[in-house]
């Protein structure tokens, strides 16, 4: 077990090698001197977009320039790398509030939300490469990461439950406390940045239990120390809404910056990092599926990217302190995937040929600097400082309810189920159901599989939710009524879901609970993407005549259209457009995708596909198809008590053929 394992380290720093050694290449699509010293790459503003990505490069190239012996660039190459380094360094201490410059924006970084995370980059970016920095240039780090972790030991720790949670904010904060610790360790306020270090490691995965909590850490008691409550009992945490694997990641990676700091000063790392993780940990493990994690209450961010990649060098923290059996699997199947995007896109960049598109400023750039920072980070640890993941192991059979976070979700051998009763900040559910061998087939949209009804206005649903985990079987049922802003009741939705045995069965009814003049439906609203995870072709089988099967193949475009640079007033045209396309496959009592996934209707249904030739899904990240059963349309002047939808069906793992039969048996 420990040679394989040792052989898989070995290939993975191939990997991670062959992945930063992209970045010279990505740097010459948006570097910018700014005089004889000083420059920044994309965006020079003093927000987010134009620090966080400056500081994540100094990092990435720091440990680039570590591994030259093994990183094969040219000596001109090294060079430049070097001066790039130099001037990134200077751009981002001078501009900071402790230094004496500013931005290009006239603008000035530092001492606020999330300005910890950008400094521990670039500080311990600079400590690695401090042999070709000046001493003028340590200084002024150093300025700033005194700053930066004095500010935290008067600050109150921040508390956040339902709907943002602030494990996020509280762990970012704490990476700069630690780093503080490794590059100043004869400073004054030394001991009291290992006291808050401590403190700001409890309260980040804090729960309503460690209120009553005496265990003794790091030399305080858990309760005393307590200053929030940033998770569920149950292990689930919420931001932007209900849980969000991306909100379970980023604290994990601040988790884990801390770590590598002080490892790599050869400091003990406190038993507090580790407060609750296990615990968190075992919530979200399940939800990994193929090669990817489930986001059970939506995505808002670029399909498959932060938590994505954040969860790299997490995985090798969360093995250091025995979370989890399956963190080796998990590694390995993220690292396989990331290294097949990254080698489609020409530019240097991972995304590049996937949805980034040559933009390197903002946002885009955020998830591209996040990444390498992200792989230069896990190559370190892997090849110096000594972690590890643990041995691979497959997922077993799983249900888990969580009445705190309001969502389920459960798997077996074959199939996985999630449900949410809220997607993102929306009070709308969403439901989602997929086969292991193909986690590309599904994604998690607002009235997933349930349905869905507009009103034109913003509308709240109140009433009766429950849920019910057995092994790994689920119950759901709900009764709704969705009313406006003023209280009035606008419809009742009443919804069953079970899932047992393999087979997923959905009923799903809306009815009108006055007389309303407009109101738009769309029946069934299964998300499908079509994209580079499945070579960008499903086929669709459907009831064709006297019982055969008919089949429809969706191609999705390989080179789509780029419309990041739309304007606002333009993707709405665009948008409005795209929404009339649809075809009809007619009327059938079953569907089948790419013989691998079915539906069976308890009656006839009038299907149809709804294709965008441009990508759908957030931040133009992924291609997305709609089965719509029936078809989106709007019903005007419906009278009161009217059946608006009527959905029942079942779900299953098969073949077309498969679907077929249980569509006839069914009937029988």
């Amino acid at each position: 077990m420990k040679s394989a394992m040792a052989k898989n380290a070995s290939n993975d720093v191939h990997v991670l090698r062959r992945l930063l050694a992209r970045l010279p290449e990505y740097l010459k699509n948006a570097w910018q001197p700014v005089g004889s010293d000083r420059g920044f790459f994309g965006d020079g503003s003093s927000g987010e977009n134009g620090i966080r990505s400056n500081s994540n490069l100094v990092f990435a190239i720091a440990t680039l320039l570590s591994q030259k012996d093994e990183i094969s660039v040219s000596e001109d190459v090294h060079v430049e790398l070097g001066t790039i380094l130099k001037r990134l360094v200077r751009y981002l201490t001078s501009s900071h509030v402790t230094g004496n410059g500013s931005c290009q924006d006239n603008g000035r970084w530092g001492l606020s939300w999330q300005s910890s995370w950008w400094a521990t980059k670039l500080a311990l970016g600079a400590d690695m490469a401090r042999d070709i920095l000046e001493p003028d240039d340590m200084a002024a780090v150093h300025a700033l990461v005194a700053a930066e972790a004095n500010r935290h030991l008067s600050r109150l720790i921040p508390t956040g439950l339902s709907e943002d949670t602030k494990a996020e904010e509280t762990a970012w904060d704490a990476e700069i406390i630690a780093v503080a610790m490794a590059l100043l360790p004869d400073d004054s306020n030394a001991p009291l940045w290992r006291k808050r270090l401590i403190e700001f490691g409890i309260n980040t995965f804090s729960c309503p239990s460690d209120r009553n909590n005496n265990t003794v850490v790091d030399g305080v008691t858990v309760s005393e120390t307590l200053r929030s409550c940033n998770i569920h009992e149950d292990g689930s945490l919420e931001n932007h809404g209900t849980t969000h694997f991306c909100y379970v990641a980023s604290p994990l990676i601040s988790k884990t910056w801390a770590a590598f700091a002080l490892k790599r000063a050869s400091i003990a790392i406190p038993d507090a990092l580790a407060h609750n993780a296990k615990k968190v940990w075992e919530f979200s493990e399940p939800t990994f599926l193929s090669n990817r994690f489930a986001y059970l209450g939506g995505q808002d961010w670029a399909r498959y990217t932060y938590g994505e990649y954040f969860i790299l060098p997490a995985l090798l923290f969360l093995a250091s302190i025995e979370c989890g059996e399956r963190t080796g699997t998990i590694f390995q199947k993220r690292l396989a995937l990331l290294d097949f995007e990254a080698s489609r896109s020409l530019d240097g960049s991972f995304f590049g040929a996937r949805f980034t598109q040559g933009l390197y400023k903002g946002q885009y750039a955020k998830y591209e600097t996040d990444c390498f920072a992200c792989i230069a980070l896990t190559l370190t640890m892997l090849a110096s400082q000594g972690f590890a993941t643990g041995p691979a192991a497959e997922g077993c059979a799983a249900g888990t309810s969580s009445p705190e976070s309001q969502c389920c979700y459960a798997r077996n051998e074959t199939a996985f189920m999630s449900f949410a009763w809220s997607t993102l900040n929306q009070p709308v559910p969403n439901l989602v159901f997929l086969p292991f061998s193909d986690d590309s087939i599904a994604d998690w949209y607002r009235a997933n599989l349930l349905g869905s009804i507009k009103f034109g206005q913003e509308v709240n649903w109140i009433g009766v939710k429950a849920m019910e985990a057995q092994g790994n079987s689920i119950r759901v049922e709900g009764s709704h009524s969705i009313r406006n802003s003023k209280g009035v009741a606008l419809a009742q939705n009443h919804l069953k879901i079970d899932f047992r045995d393999g087979i997923l069965r959905v009923a799903s009814k809306y009815r009108s609970s006055r007389k309303l003049s407009a109101v738009h439906l769309t029946g069934l609203n299964w998300s499908i993407p079509n994209d580079v995870f499945n070579g960008f072709t499903r086929t669709y089988f459907f009831e064709g005549p006297s019982d055969t099967i008919s089949s429809f193949e969706s191609v999705a475009s390989t080179d789509p259209q780029n419309t990041n640079t739309l304007s606002f007033t333009e993707k709405i045209k665009r948008k409005a457009q795209l929404h009339g396309e649809a075809k009809n496959f007619g009327a059938s009592r079953w569907l089948n995708i790419d013989n691998k996934v079915g539906v069976v209707f308890d009656r006839d249904e009038r299907i149809a596909l709804r294709r965008y030739p441009n990508k759908e899904a957030t931040w133009s990240s992924l291609n997305i198809e709609r089965v719509e059963t029936p078809k989106a349309n709007w019903r005007f002047n419906v009278p009161k008590g009217s059946t608006l939808l009527d959905l029942s069906c079942r779900l299953h793992l098969g073949t077309a053929r498969e679907t077929q039969r249980l569509a006839q048996v069914s009937m029988n």
